[in-house]
């Protein structure tokens, strides 16, 4: 190989990676913005590293939210871990009495769900919102008291919209589990969904 042509693959070289740089550092900015979009919507703050790494924190309306992107382990192929990740939006709850709701909508493509925060002794709650919504409470009394039909119909809206999901009320927490990162588009609306529906609960628990 001569030395012009050994100078010209050493420049298509140089050429591509500083292509590939760009188009990466715009992936990057254009993520880190869709992601504080979402923080300016919740007047909340952004912690952001990349987008498997994000933490939204702060008051919306008037409760501590904190959003963060979490890796749940999952069963994989010949014993291996994998893991799948999903927006964890959670509330702090006050639950002496250990009371639990388990909200989910179940879907093979995300059969990890269906282990998450099950309750003790759990009995199926008859809701009439839709038959792919299954609820479960290890208090019938508590579950009734909670669920009045405005908050039926705000999970509905929120549940319709999704495959697969998870809300549920444990220990000390109010939690809804979405599959999946940060929409990669300019329409938050869901997000926003999501927060409220875990206010208006917390509202009619108050």
């Amino acid at each position: 190989m001569d030395m012009g042509m050994f100078l010209l693959g050493i420049s298509a070289l140089t050429a591509g990676l500083i292509a590939t740089g760009i188009i990466r550092n715009r992936r990057f900015k254009r993520r880190q913005d869709q992601h504080q979009q979402l923080a300016s919507r919740l007047g909340m703050q952004l912690a952001y590293m990349n987008e498997q790494q994000a933490t939204w924190y702060g008051n919306y309306r008037s409760y501590p939210l904190r959003i963060e992107t979490v890796l749940i382990p999952v069963p994989g192929p010949r014993g291996r871990a994998l893991h799948r990740p999903a927006l964890r939006f959670a509330l702090p709850m006050h639950n002496p009495s250990l009371n639990a709701l388990r909200i989910a909508r179940r879907h093979p493509d995300a059969p990890w769900l269906d282990s998450i925060a099950q309750p003790d002794r759990p009995m199926t709650f008859a809701h009439g919102i839709a038959p792919w919504l299954d609820i479960q409470s290890n208090n019938m009394l508590f579950a009734s008291l909670v669920l009045s039909e405005d908050l039926k119909i705000s999970l509905y809206d929120v549940f319709s919209r999704l495959e697969a999901g998870l809300m549920f009320i444990y220990d000390d927490e109010m939690v809804f589990l979405y599959p999946g990162l940060l929409p990669d588009s300019s329409d938050l609306s869901l997000m926003l969904k999501i927060a409220d529906l875990l206010c208006d609960t917390k509202d009619q628990l108050n």
